[in-house]
């Protein structure tokens, strides 16, 4: 059973790297002005399926771990969950901040605006990969 928990693992993990994608993509045309501001609905969307994606890895992770308990004394077992639990908390700071990108182009919002869209984005995508890597390469 182990290998269908960890192919349902991997399909989450593409699932939700094509909705990071799509929504990053978007991110950055309007970041570079390509988009005065994004489409609300799209934004709102591709937020929930991130959501679903992450959910996902979070239980089929958590079924792994059932099967295979030692996982839990690797070094990089913790690192990875620290990453998992930033995209969790990176995840809220999202959904309010998303709220600018509908609204105001990204030339008109303030500095501390920019820099919260611009971390924000980079928490995420630190932790995404960073993520993917340990649990390719060490797990």
């Amino acid at each position: 059973m182990e290998i269908e928990i960890e192919a349902l693992h991997l399909l989450s993990l593409a699932f939700v790297a094509i909705v990071i994608v799509l929504a990053d993509h978007d991110g950055y045309l309007y970041m570079r002005g390509k988009k005065a501001v994004l489409n609300a609905v799209k934004v709102k969307r591709l937020h929930q399926l991130a959501w679903v994606g992450l959910g996902a890895m979070i239980v089929t992770g958590m079924l792994l771990i059932a099967e295979e308990p030692d996982v839990l004394e690797e070094g990089a077992f913790g690192v990875k969950m620290l990453m998992v639990l930033a995209l969790l908390v990176n995840g809220f700071v999202i959904g309010r901040l998303s709220a600018l990108s509908t609204t105001t182009p990204f030339a008109n919002l303030s500095f501390g605006q920019k820099l919260s869209l611009l971390g924000s984005g980079a928490v995420s995508v630190s932790c995404w990969i960073g993520a993917s890597l340990i649990g390719f390469n060490f797990l």
